[in-house]
């Protein structure tokens, strides 16, 4: 699996970014814009996402808080 991991490219476009999230492309970019967010991006050379932000805010967003 490591292996597998580390073949991965490190920043990945919008639109894999979309697929991996499940959020649209408008929603996506709302979640960039908000001061707290967790995706890490950049804009040079086209919109990228690092693979591990992208990751970790789907992780963030599964935990619900117990009531």
């Amino acid at each position: 699996m490591a292996q597998y991991r580390a073949a991965l490219p490190e920043w990945v476009r919008d639109g894999e970014a979309q697929q991996l999230t499940g959020l649209s492309q408008a929603t996506l970019a709302r979640e960039r814009k908000k001061p707290d967010t967790l995706l890490v991006w950049k804009s040079a050379g086209g919109l990228r996402y690092e693979r591990r932000s992208v990751l970790a805010f789907n992780e963030a967003r599964t935990i619900r808080r117990r009531r």
